[in-house]
């Protein structure tokens, strides 16, 4: 009675132990620590770890009535047909003595003293065998039917602690993944809005390396973008110490034809990732020595249509898994970035086409404004009893240039011509039919012809220039001695006189 009062105690606090515990390896231990007190045994394990192709048990989860480093240096046991029950969830095990067993194979060197043997599979509701209970005893025939029915009870109730700390850090795992989702989508985020406003290629590589750096956790972060068979680094942050302490930036130059994980993503247009330092050597041996202090590292390469402009690298100081939707996320990244960086260049290129052309516009109007400077008059004549004041400027904004002109010529019998002429348009050729009209209106005038004579002569010469533009013109002959004037115009309008009072009229208006 008093053997059952004490197993009953046993169980109930190992059931409240694993039931209020949702730590696995607590579960685990609480178990095995049970089962070896209610089995009798000297010592008992918890295989949780499942068998490898060979059919061998990899490690001890726990164990219970020994150190764990009794069994530090001990090979796993072979499992023959005997363990195979305990194994598949097919019964239980007792062997009353293992020495006298020929099912048994030898337990491996360094083992514990082992006689009496009993082991059973630990299975969930819906059949999965989840790990075997095994315990031990250097003495013969230690276990009974007793033991089998405890240890049996002991793993039906093992099994539902161990399906609740399952679903418990399968729950964790999950929260885990979607908050780093999260945290994915709100990086990516950040780099797209950053990306939108960059308009130059070294805002395009801030918004990436800069963004990055911090979140992703590595310590070296670089662009490298193809250059006549080299891939050149354009940006970067971070470096790495070698064994002496020295600080070891990142390589500034990488041939395209010399193997590095750059070269292969840029070749296969894929991302390539490398998990630690040895992945590194095997797969890069000649790259090496020059990533001292890397331990796993990912390229993705930067892809626009069917061009790769180069790739983007990240560094760890120590080894790393890569899963799916971060290297997902970071190609995201790296196709971003690579956008960001042809419409950088088409930017750039547009703005420097624009920078050529306004600097040949500024050319043509500086030769524009020499040619019409010196096809206008350097000064003009004195006209007896007639005061003259000239002022030229452009009616609009940017007409500096153009075909206006004026003239004053001094006629045979002190008669004086106002002249203000226009050609159609504001260029070079304008400027240049001006100066023939002007040229050929002055001649005329100066012989001493009247100036309708003069207008019509230079009208026929005006067709003859075939220029394909109109012209305009208006003439004034002053006589001093009469005080009369005399108009003519060419499609031009009337010019205004202000008189003394300074009221301003139009001639032919009333």
């Amino acid at each position: 009675m008093d053997r059952i009062l004490a197993d009953l105690h046993v169980f109930v606090a190992m059931t409240e132990t694993i039931n209020s515990n949702l730590d696995m390896r607590a579960v685990l231990q609480g178990v095995t620590d049970a089962g070896t007190k209610l089995s009798g045994a000297q010592f008992g394990a918890f295989f949780y770890t499942p068998t490898d192709a060979d059919g061998q048990m990899s490690r001890f989860h726990v164990l219970s009535g020994v150190e764990e480093s009794v069994f530090a240096h001990v090979p796993p046991p072979r499992l023959s047909r005997i363990f195979e029950p305990a194994r598949t969830g097919t019964g239980t095990i007792r062997v009353a003595d293992v020495l006298e067993d020929p099912q048994i194979e030898a337990m491996p060197r360094g083992h514990l003293q082992l006689r009496s043997y009993l082991a059973t599979s630990v299975a969930s509701r819906d059949g999965e065998i989840i790990g075997a209970l095994m315990f031990g005893h250097e003495q013969p025939d230690v276990f009974d039917k007793r033991s089998e029915d405890v240890v049996r009870l002991v793993a039906t109730q093992a099994s539902v602690a161990i399906e609740n700390a399952r679903l418990f850090e399968a729950e964790k795992r999950a929260r885990k993944q979607a908050e780093e989702a999260v945290d994915r989508v709100s990086l990516l985020q950040t780099i797209t809005a950053r990306l939108a406003s960059a308009f130059s290629t070294r805002e395009a590589l801030s918004a990436v390396v800069d963004t990055l750096s911090g979140p992703m956790g590595a310590h070296r972060i670089g662009v490298y973008l193809r250059e006549d068979g080299v891939f050149r680094l354009v940006a970067g942050t971070g470096g790495a110490m070698d064994q002496g302490g020295e600080k070891r930036t990142p390589m500034r130059l990488l041939r395209a034809d010399w193997p590095s994980p750059a070269a292969t993503a840029a070749e296969t247009r894929q991302p390539v990732t490398l998990r630690s330092a040895e992945e590194i050597r095997a797969q890069y041996p000649e790259l090496a020595m020059s990533l001292v202090g890397v331990q796993a590292g990912a390229s993705l390469p930067l892809t626009f249509g069917d061009n790769t402009l180069g790739v983007l690298v990240l560094g760890w100081p120590h080894p790393r898994d890569f899963p799916t939707p971060e290297i997902e996320m970071l190609a995201a990244a790296a196709g971003q970035l690579a956008s960001a960086l042809e419409r950088a260049r088409l930017y750039d290129a547009e703005r420097a086409a624009q920078e050529r052309l306004a600097d040949s516009a500024a050319r043509a109007t500086n030769v524009s404004q020499t040619l019409q400077r010196s096809l206008l008059p350097r000064s003009l004549p004195k006209i007896e009893s007639v005061e003259v004041a000239v002022r030229y400027l452009p009616g609009t904004a940017g007409a500096e240039v153009g075909g206006d002109w004026y003239d004053l010529i001094a006629a045979p019998g002190g008669i004086g011509v106002l002249v203000v002429g226009d050609v159609q348009g504001h260029s070079i050729g304008a400027a240049a039919v001006m100066g023939q009209l002007r040229t050929a209106l002055h001649a005329y005038l100066a012989e001493g012809h009247e100036p309708h004579v003069a207008v019509a002569r230079v009208n026929r010469v005006m067709a003859d220039l075939d220029a394909h533009v109109l012209a305009t013109c208006c003439l004034i002959a002053i006589d001093p001695a009469s005080g009369e004037a005399k108009i003519v115009r060419a499609g031009h309008p009337l010019p205004l006189v202000r008189r003394a009072d300074g009221s301003v009229q139009a001639i032919g208006e009333e």
